[in-house]
């Protein structure tokens, strides 16, 4: 088995990565387009509650196509979303009369939640304070993207000894740069990152997934 100093060592690994995560989509949806209509599922046209919801995937599908008009790139494939969106997609998959392929299963920790409709990547941001899905598009290239994740200073761990309690101490230590792409107005400028993602809000009220 591992030892104290390799357990501690791996704990504070997966905090700062998560940390790090969350860092990243919050860069996203900053920089992202903000569509300004929301989606409201209950009234939406369906018979069933779940038929109201493929509505949702018009819309992002919408989105995904304007990326690729805005972009001259590519479409969306990456959607970040909200814990009651992914459940929504969830549910839209395995619905049979209306069946839109699914392999999103939310993780109780957010992070990849598997794959929609064959198209996009599912990102869910466990620490949504509202509902929303932002659609991005990332090329196979690393530099056609909204932004750039640079790390130059690779996590690392010292052991020392804490100078005022006399006890055994780890310091971790990364540095890295989070930056958009150059804009077409001015190099500092995100409006070119802007059109690599759109965002948009998703009201549930009505639902069986509005927030108690």
């Amino acid at each position: 088995g591992l030892s104290a100093d390799e357990e501690l060592m791996s704990l504070i690994s997966y905090e700062m990565q998560a940390e790090l995560d969350r860092t990243i989509v919050s860069f996203v949806n900053t920089n992202a387009t903000q569509v300004a209509n929301s989606f409201t599922p209950a009234t939406a046209d369906g018979r069933w509650e779940i038929e109201k919801y493929r509505t949702e995937v018009i819309k992002m599908k919408r989105e995904s196509v304007q990326i690729g008009l805005d972009t001259k790139r590519g479409q969306g494939n990456i959607a970040v979303v909200s814990p009651s969106v992914a459940v929504m997609m969830e549910e839209v998959g395995s619905f049979n009369t209306a069946k839109q392929d699914s392999g999103v299963s939310a993780p109780l920790m957010g992070g990849v939640a598997g794959t929609f409709d064959g198209k996009f990547k599912v990102i869910v941001d466990q620490f949504a304070t509202s509902d929303y899905a932002t659609i991005m598009y990332k090329g196979a290239d690393r530099r056609d993207s909204m932004g750039f994740f640079a790390p130059y200073v690779p996590l690392s761990f010292t052991k020392v000894t804490n100078f005022e309690t006399g006890q055994p101490s780890i310091i971790a230590k990364t540095r890295y740069a989070l930056e958009t792409i150059p804009g077409v107005s001015t190099p500092i400028s995100n409006d070119r990152a802007k059109t690599y993602a759109r965002s948009f809000g998703v009201d549930f009220t009505g639902t069986a997934l509005a927030r108690g």
